[in-house]
C-alpha cells in the first residue's frame, strides 16, 4: 500500500510541477489518474478479500494477498479498469 500511496504523490507532484509540453503532461495525467484507480480497486479488492474468508489468515498469506491485490489491480486500471482514470484524466486537463 505504500508503494502505491509513493506512486500516486509522486506522479501527482510530476503532473503539478511540470508542464514543459502537451505530450510529457497528457503522459504524467495518464499516469496519475491510472495510479489512482489501480490504488482504489487494490482497496475494493482487499475489502472484498478480507470479507470473503472468516478465518484468520497467516500474516505471510496477507501479504502475498495484499501483493496479489496490488499486481491485478494495476493491470485492470492500464486496460481500462472501472473508467475512474480516463474520467480523472479528462478532468485533470481541463
Amino acid at each position: 500500500m505504500v508503494i502505491i500511496n509513493s506512486q500516486i504523490t509522486s506522479n501527482i507532484n510530476t503532473v503539478s510541477e511540470s508542464k514543459p509540453t502537451v505530450k510529457n503532461s497528457d503522459r504524467s495525467f495518464k499516469r496519475a489518474a491510472q495510479a489512482f484507480e489501480a490504488h482504489f480497486i487494490e482497496k475494493m479488492l482487499n475489502s472484498v478479500e478480507q470479507s470473503s474468508f472468516g478465518d484468520e489468515a497467516s500474516h505471510s498469506n496477507t501479504i502475498f494477498n495484499e501483493m496479489r491485490n496490488r499486481a491485478f489491480a494495476e493491470e485492470i486500471s492500464k486496460n481500462g479498469g472501472f473508467g475512474i482514470a480516463s474520467n480523472l484524466e479528462k478532468s485533470l486537463k481541463k
